[in-house]
């Protein structure tokens, strides 16, 4: 028992009253202060909530946040009609171009088939090469056309219908059938020409093999190869195509060899039989 003995006195000295249970330690060192920053910010869907993410760590954060977009506003007003423009200068065919005519805004000449519009007064300066670099002194007032095939290009798109028996061979434009391949079985193809596929519809009795062939000359002794437009119909109201394109050379001769489907025997029934194709 003591009375009124100093704790920290009497352990400095004697110790015979108190003893120590625990010291005091000593002041530790100050800490680092933690960090935040933004990291990217993203717009979400409309509707949808807002999130933060934190992709950094607990002492130095980095922050993504998703916004969600806000919802389609309504429609504004009309704005009030804008106010007329000056009317332009009216148009004036001048003929064909002449790099000695001076032209006024509103000119209209044709050169090689197109027809331009000036937009500002000009001397010498040529139309279409104007409107391929700058287009700052002529318009196009309307394009040339593409131009058309001519009439002895090819073969126009041709139906023809044959009634059939044991004949061979058709003649691809007319209806002329034959047993062997004389001159009038064949069409000649004046220039180059090209058919992107063969039509065939059969009303006869048996199934046919129809192959359009080609040669560089008529007649019985003519030399024939495959254009590669071949198909097999089936008998009685059915149809086949055969698809290009083939490219015809011009001085060709055309004519079609018809077989049973197994390609060598010779038809031995009765019927009809429509071919169609062109060659442009």
């Amino acid at each position: 028992m003591n009375i009124n003995t100093d704790p920290a006195a009497d352990v400095a000295g004697s110790g015979g009253h108190w003893a120590v249970l625990a010291l005091k330690g000593t002041n530790g060192t100050n800490g680092v202060a933690a960090t935040v920053s933004v990291g990217t910010t993203t717009t979400g869907a409309a509707g949808t909530s807002a999130s933060v993410t934190n992709t950094g760590t607990s002492n130095a954060a980095v922050l993504n946040f998703i916004i969600p977009a806000g919802a389609t506003g309504a429609t504004g007003a009309t704005g009030a009609t804008g106010a007329t423009g000056p009317q332009g200068p009216p148009v004036s065919f001048m003929g064909t171009w002449s790099s000695s005519t001076v032209y006024t805004s509103g000119n209209a000449v044709y050169e090689n088939g197109t027809s331009y519009i000036a937009l500002a007064v000009n001397y010498n300066v040529d139309p279409a090469a104007d409107v391929a670099g700058s287009g700052t002194t002529w318009a196009v007032l309307a394009l040339k056309g593409a131009s058309g095939s001519s009439p002895d290009s090819g073969i126009p798109f041709t139906t023809v219908v044959r009634t059939i028996s044991s004949y061979v061979y058709f003649n691809p434009v007319q209806a002329l059938v034959g047993a062997s391949s004389t001159d009038n079985m064949f069409t000649w193809v004046p220039s180059s020409c090209t058919i992107s596929k063969l039509n065939v519809y059969s009303k006869y009795s048996q199934d046919l093999k129809v192959d359009l062939q080609s040669s560089t000359t008529s007649g019985t002794g003519a030399s024939l190869t495959t254009t590669g437009l071949s198909c097999t119909v089936l008998a009685d109201g059915n149809s086949c195509t055969a698809t290009g394109p083939v490219v015809v050379s011009g001085g060709s001769f055309l004519i079609f060899h018809i077989t049973q489907s197994d390609g060598t025997s010779a038809p031995s029934g009765s019927g009809y039989l429509w071919t169609a194709f062109g060659c442009l």
